[in-house]
């Protein structure tokens, strides 16, 4: 499926805020299944089962993708910034997400 959507300054200027909020130009490509939790203990999680979220971006020429799976509030803090980004994104399209299955 391809959709086009024209933004308005406003709409712009907060999809860039999310991304900015995000980390999105620093955030690896992919999750990593390990990290080191509050407690300073390392930990993992590795893959779970659920929607992929993938955003690609090119800035001043520069490619750059992030993926995660399923990424929720309480998963982990930079995730759900970039959950945020990805539901901003979404609510700006026409896209229904009970659509796409």
């Amino acid at each position: 499926m391809h959709a086009t959507t024209v933004l308005d300054k406003p709409a712009w200027q907060a999809l860039q805020a999310h991304a900015k909020q995000a980390g999105l130009w620093n955030l690896p490509t992919t999750e990593t299944t390990s990290y080191i939790n509050d407690q300073g203990v390392l930990t993992g999680w590795g893959h779970r089962d659920g929607a992929q979220w993938i955003v690609e971006a090119i800035h001043d020429g520069k490619y750059h993708a992030v993926e995660r799976t399923s990424p929720s509030d309480q998963w982990y803090r930079d995730c759900a910034k970039f959950r945020r980004l990805c539901t901003y994104m979404l609510g700006l399209s026409d896209l229904n997400p009970e659509s796409l299955y």
